[in-house]
């Protein structure tokens, strides 16, 4: 392993680190709200946005790098968030009356770990109602625009890079 590859390997590891411990806090702080469905608080609306706006910085310093790891964690991980959110909420529905004894945790706990941590920005939203489909269509949209929002900010300072390795104009 080269010296750049090991740089790059430990910023991956600094950054996927960095991302989760800050979902897991915005998962915490949103946790009583999100349970009970009550309106998110304030500090759980400032934690989301945290957690929140964390990917596209992340994103940008990891672009300066041109390594592919952190494209792969961003889309693996925003797409679990994405397609995950909306069928755990559709599967812990359509299985009412699971015991614990026959994984009737597991659903609840998948769902709380993929919307809890943006359970604080629907707060903003104009009409919200924690137990309507529009929720969980939010949160959807939100991952997407998060995602979308990282991977122009990895891929423009990608290129910024890269044309000034090559001396192709000032960045």
């Amino acid at each position: 392993m080269t010296n750049s590859e090991a740089r790059r390997a430990r910023g991956l590891l600094v950054a996927a680190v960095t991302l989760l411990v800050t979902w897991a806090a915005a998962g915490v702080v949103n946790a009583n709200q999100f349970l009970m469905g009550n309106v998110p608080s304030a500090t759980g609306v400032v934690v989301s946005l945290m957690a929140v706006c964390i990917w596209p910085v992340v994103g940008w310093f990891a672009g300066s790098q041109s390594g592919t790891g952190f494209l792969r964690l961003a889309t693996a991980f925003w797409a679990t968030v994405v397609v995950g959110t909306p069928l755990v909420a559709w599967a812990f529905s359509s299985a009412p009356g699971l015991t614990v004894m026959q994984g009737g945790f597991v659903l609840p706990l998948l769902l709380f770990a993929l919307a809890a941590p943006l359970y604080g920005l629907v707060a903003l939203l104009p009409t919200w109602d924690p137990f309507a489909w529009e929720t969980i269509l939010w949160t959807v949209v939100i991952g997407v625009s998060v995602f979308g929002v990282t991977l122009s900010a990895y891929l423009v300072q990608r290129r910024r890079t890269r044309r000034r390795a090559t001396g192709a104009g000032p960045g």
